[in-house]
């Protein structure tokens, strides 16, 4: 087999003649993951640690200039037939892109439209506190791990999805740039500012957000990362002196050599003009990752007034529904987790094997406010099909009676609350025209029971593609 990559395709350093490379093979109907430079079966094939080398015989051809222009028009008119009344409105807007260079691109939207968008997909929430949704609007998407990876997944110093949104409701986006990329073989940089329209009908301000960051190499495959966020009121074209809201934060990465061992430590402050005290966060996360071998720690705290207006922490947000406000809390947050796996010899499975995990809250304290215990069993088949059974031991302390469905019931009183489930989920071998998953979760939930299932199939039907 042959494949032709055309340069323009690609971006990269002409004068560079020694690049990092791998290539993969998936044969499902064997099992089998094939690689062209040698990486660990307990790792992912992507990892650039095992990646192989490619040297030019002669240096590549020189990249021309690599730009984008992507315009839109956006018309509609309707007729109004009983008032004899027409309405016409016309909007347009650009998203351009231009590569600085080879690896340092610098965007531009100006009154972007996000109506092809992929809507959200549609979630249960049956906690306490807002759900993670990811962002999917374009702009945002590119070199977004730059912004995105400072912090933990409940711990985010920064959130794009805070831009151009309100409590569901679109906000305008006047316009946007952003720069972002590799300096050097050693240095990332990303920085990005956005400008919104007030809403008077929301009883919303302009605003401009503005957030920094940057990542310098270290060791062999670790890294130290800054960030700063700012969000600034503006009212009428003037900066309003003491509506802002800012975040200084530091990360650690580490990973080693062989990528066995990977971790992570950060410290964050938030600034505003109230000058509160408990206004930082910190975190600490270290992995240890054998073929056999899995072992996690993580801990995790925020203080109540580490306050992340372009962020996501939703635990510090308590809503006390009965006088209709929002608390906050600072929180503890202790996560150990460790399984291992079997590999048998002359068997139908591939890998078995028991996973013990804990996810541990508290209050500034350390007096409990959720535990969750989790002990389950993996089975991994050879024709990769998977089960997996497992227990939930949970206790949940209510600070303050809450309609857990939202759907204006009754109100759990505010208690202690201890819950105990069990769940089976098997997926089938997708390597199958028709295959699918199917899961089953049971037992007490709060002051009652709950049973949750779920059942997809699939069906692949070449070429046309796989219908759910």
């Amino acid at each position: 087999m042959e494949m032709a990559i055309p340069f323009k395709s690609i971006r990269y350093n002409s004068d560079v003649a020694e690049w990092q490379i791998n290539f993969a093979r998936n044969d499902q109907k064997q099992n089998e993951m094939s690689t062209w430079g040698r990486v660990p079966i307990n790792f992912n094939v992507a990892s650039i640690p095992f990646s192989g080398k490619l040297i030019w015989d002669q240096p590549p051809p020189k990249a021309g200039l690599n730009y984008s222009l992507i315009p839109y028009i956006f018309t509609s008119t309707s007729q109004d037939f009983e008032n004899n009344e027409n309405d016409y409105s016309l909007n347009a807007g650009l998203d351009a892109k231009l590569a600085v260079t080879s690896s340092l691109n610098l965007d531009l939207t100006i009154n972007p439209d996000y109506s092809q968008v992929e809507v959200d997909k549609q979630v249960l929430n049956l906690s306490r506190y807002s759900i993670y949704y990811p962002e999917k609007r374009h702009f945002f998407i590119e070199n977004s791990d730059l912004f995105s990876q400072f912090g933990f997944r409940q711990i985010r110093p920064f959130f794009s999805r805070k831009i151009g949104l309100s409590n569901g409701q679109q906000v305008p986006i006047i316009a946007g740039t952003r720069l972002s990329g590799n300096l050097n073989n050693n240095w990332r940089i990303g920085i990005m500012n956005m400008l919104t329209n007030d809403m008077p009908e929301l009883d919303l301000i302009a605003q401009n957000y503005s957030v920094a960051a940057a990542q310098r190499k270290i060791f062999s495959g670790s890294n130290i990362g800054f960030i700063m966020v700012n969000r600034q009121g503006i009212n009428n074209s003037e900066i309003i002196a003491k509506d802002y809201n800012r975040i200084l934060g530091m990360d650690f990465n580490f990973a080693s050599k062989d990528n066995s061992w990977v971790g992570k430590v950060f410290y964050h402050h938030a600034f505003d003009h109230e000058k509160l005290k408990e206004n930082y966060a910190h975190a600490s996360y270290l992995q240890y990752r054998t073929r056999s071998l899995f072992v996690m720690w993580n801990h995790e705290y925020a203080g109540k007034n580490y306050i992340a207006d372009v962020g996501f922490v939703p635990r510090l947000n308590n809503y006390d529904e009965s006088r209709d406000t929002i608390i906050r809390q600072s929180f503890w947050r202790i996560e150990p987790d460790i399984a291992y796996g079997f590999y048998p010899k002359n068997s139908f499975i591939y890998k078995h094997g028991p996973q013990l995990y804990l996810d541990y809250y508290a209050d500034s304290s350390f007096h409990l406010t959720d535990r969750k215990v989790r002990l389950g069993y993996l089975f991994e088949f050879m024709n990769k099909s998977e089960i997996y059974f497992a227990r939930y031991l949970q206790k949940t302390k209510l600070l303050f009676p809450i309609d857990i469905t939202g759907q204006g019931a009754t109100p759990l009183p505010a208690d202690i609350y201890d819950s105990d489930l069990y769940e089976i989920k098997y997926k089938s071998n997708q390597r199958k025209r028709l295959y699918g998953k199917t899961n089953l979760k049971l037992g007490s939930f709060y002051n009652g029971n709950i049973t949750t299932y779920g059942l997809s199939l699939s069906y692949r039907k070449q070429p046309w593609g796989i219908f759910t």
